[in-house]
C-alpha cells in the first residue's frame, strides 16, 4: 500500500486508514533453483478477517505471470460481492 510506504501496520489498520474494503499483503521468499514463493491474503479491513490466502510459486523469470495469477484470484475472491454492490 504505497500510501503507507515505511509504516508498520496491519493490514486491516492500514485498509481502515485509507478507507478500503480489503487489504491484500503477502511476503515473497526466493528459493533455491531460482524459484519465486510469493504468499498472499486478502483481509477485509472491517472485521480483520482473512477471506482468502494463497501460495503461488514460480520461476523467478515468470514473476510478472505470478502477478497476474495473484491480481486474477484476488479479484475472483471478492467479484460476487462487487457484483452484489453494483446492482444496488
Amino acid at each position: 500500500m504505497y500510501a503507507l510506504a515505511g509504516q508498520q501496520a496491519a493490514a486491516a489498520d492500514a485498509g481502515r486508514r485509507v478507507d478500503a474494503d480489503y487489504v491484500a499483503s503477502g511476503t515473497l521468499r526466493r528459493e533455491p533453483g531460482a524459484r519465486l514463493v510469493v504468499s498472499v491474503q486478502l483481509v477485509e479491513a472491517r472485521t480483520a478477517a482473512v477471506v482468502w490466502a494463497e501460495d503461488f510459486v514460480g520461476p523467478l523469470d515468470e514473476a510478472f505471470r505470478l502477478e497476474d495469477a495473484i491480481g486474477d484470484r484476488i479479484v475472483a475472491s471478492i467479484a460476487r460481492e462487487i457484483e452484489t454492490s453494483e446492482r444496488n
